[in-house]
């Protein structure tokens, strides 16, 4: 059974204090890119480096050259014409979406706790994390000026302060003594500035660093919709997917919403059956 809520809040009130103290001092550990990630990015910083040098950085990896072509054929960024080899897949992409979009695929193969439960949260996370890329791929490519490359990968990344604090759980020993109900409370308060902070120390751009902080609400005052509105109406165009839909429920006052042309969540389930294949071939792609 899931715990009361008071016993929910007597877990954030222990551990909350403790793991911000543990960001603060800088022993809550921000994840390390993995190695072919560094080599790619030095690669890609390198002004005299073109496609060809990032494909050979890349090629040793069997599994990464696969994901990459599979999502430069994603139905979000496909102009047309397949894409056969990781050379062709870098084009389409290009190299800076490429070298980030490396970055979030080796993170996901690299990070697996020990414990049965923070795995089973992972695969929720980057489950969750694919459903939001796709959707925001698409809302951006049909209703913005956004970049469909960039809201994907913001998408991918949105949740990626969940990986430090999971880790912090696990190696604090208080993994195996929690209920989901009260990990999650933990996530919701932390992931945001967490994941913000990771994608700083990675060097993301500043666009694309903060929509972990600033999705919930949405992005800066204004009428065009940046990178952070996407991903926003995309967890909510995913939580009526999984029929998590407040009845009744209005987006005339949720910004990003508005000033992505949607008013209310019907405006989303009425996309048409076009799009929704888009956003389907876009997940199963990045499987």
């Amino acid at each position: 059974m899931p715990p009361h809520s008071a016993a929910v809040a007597e877990v954030e009130k222990a551990l909350l204090p403790r793991i911000e103290s543990a960001l603060a001092e800088g022993r809550l550990r921000l994840p390390t890119l993995p190695t072919v990630a560094l080599k790619v990015r030095r690669v890609a910083a390198d002004p005299n480096a073109g496609v060809d040098e990032l494909a050979q950085a890349i090629a040793s990896d069997v599994a990464l050259t696969a994901r990459l072509i599979a999502v430069a054929n994603s139905a979000a960024l496909s102009r047309g014409v397949p894409v056969q080899s990781l050379r062709q897949a870098l084009v389409r992409l290009g190299l800076n979406h490429a070298r980030d979009l490396v970055c979030a695929i080796a993170v996901e193969q690299s990070f697996n706790p020990r414990s049965l439960s923070l795995r089973t949260r992972l695969v929720d996370i980057w489950s969750h994390s694919k459903d939001v890329a796709a959707i925001s791929a698409v809302l951006a490519a049909h209703f913005s000026r956004v970049s469909a490359e960039s809201a994907l990968l913001a998408g991918l990344l949105h949740e990626v302060g969940s990986l430090p604090l999971l880790a912090w759980l696990e190696s604090e020993g208080e993994a195996m003594d929690l209920h989901p109900a009260e990990i999650e409370a933990v996530l919701d308060h932390l992931k945001g500035p967490v994941g913000a902070r990771v994608l700083a120390a990675w060097a993301f751009p500043e666009s694309l660093a903060r929509v972990p902080l600033r999705a919930p609400r949405g992005g800066d005052s204004g009428e065009e919709p940046d990178l952070v509105d996407v991903v926003a109406l995309a967890c909510r165009c995913h939580e009526l997917d999984c029929g998590r839909a407040i009845e009744g429920d209005s987006w005339r006052d949720f910004p990003p919403a508005r000033r992505l042309g949607f008013q209310e969540p019907a405006d989303y389930l009425g996309i048409g059956p076009q799009l929704r294949q888009r956003i389907r071939d876009t997940r199963q792609l990045l499987q």
